[in-house]
């Protein structure tokens, strides 16, 4: 039996979740409020309560964001104590790609997910039907009126950005359809496949970094 963990940061908490092999054992979630504080906390709780030690981990697979820059740092940053101390493998993800990977529909030649990225800024994914992405960041305002000008095509919306910019879309946007219900975040199960696939691929890390989209001015 192989055990494994995924963890990703969102705009509220820390999510943990323990697999093995393919199977989700039990996920947890730890307050932003209280996370530089207790992840380890949780963490150790999670594993002894199915009587496991980080010892038994095979790899962790860490969702690199686009999130809150303090809780995405405090995650990797305690992640990648936890794996150099323990030579556990690590596996980034790409937040944004994991989510339009997961959760395009045939039905929509586009897919659009949004993340608030603060002061009227949005992290950005576009998805095509060719499976051409591409992901970023820009002004929310200019973001939408570039979207309305090269994208044409009936367009299908996700992420958590979506409920913060909800006005926005629907003001600017005539073929776009904000989901429901709203996928915000990748699933632990999807992010877990990806991390696996990488892992029998070999393509691991010693340590990550947060995924900055969005450059400090």
């Amino acid at each position: 039996m192989n055990y494994s963990l995924i963890v990703q940061s969102t705009y509220n908490e820390i999510q943990i979740a323990l697999f093995q092999d393919d199977t989700l054992l039990e996920s947890v979630n730890e307050s932003k409020k209280t996370a530089s504080k207790n992840i380890l906390l949780t963490l150790d709780a999670l594993l002894k309560n199915h009587n496991l030690t980080i010892n038994s981990i095979e790899y962790i697979g860490v969702n690199q964001g686009p999130a809150p820059f303090t809780t995405l740092r405090v995650l990797i940053t305690t992640i990648n104590g936890i794996a150099f101390a323990e030579k556990i493998p690590l596996i980034g993800l790409n937040g944004l790609e994991a989510m339009l990977a997961e959760h395009s529909n045939p039905h929509f030649p586009i897919t659009l997910c949004l993340y608030n990225a603060f002061s009227s800024d949005a992290y950005f994914g576009i998805k095509s039907a060719d499976d051409t992405m591409e992901t970023g960041w820009n002004n929310i305002d200019e973001l939408l009126q570039r979207i309305k000008k090269e994208f044409g095509q009936p367009m299908l919306a996700i992420g958590s950005g979506c409920t913060f910019f909800q006005d926005d879309i629907t003001k600017t946007l005539d073929n776009i359809t904000i989901a429901n219900p709203l996928p915000q975040f990748p699933s632990m199960e999807f992010l877990h496949s990806l991390a696996q696939k990488l892992f029998t691929q070999g393509q691991t890390e010693e340590q990550v970094t947060p995924l900055y989209l969005k450059k400090a001015i």
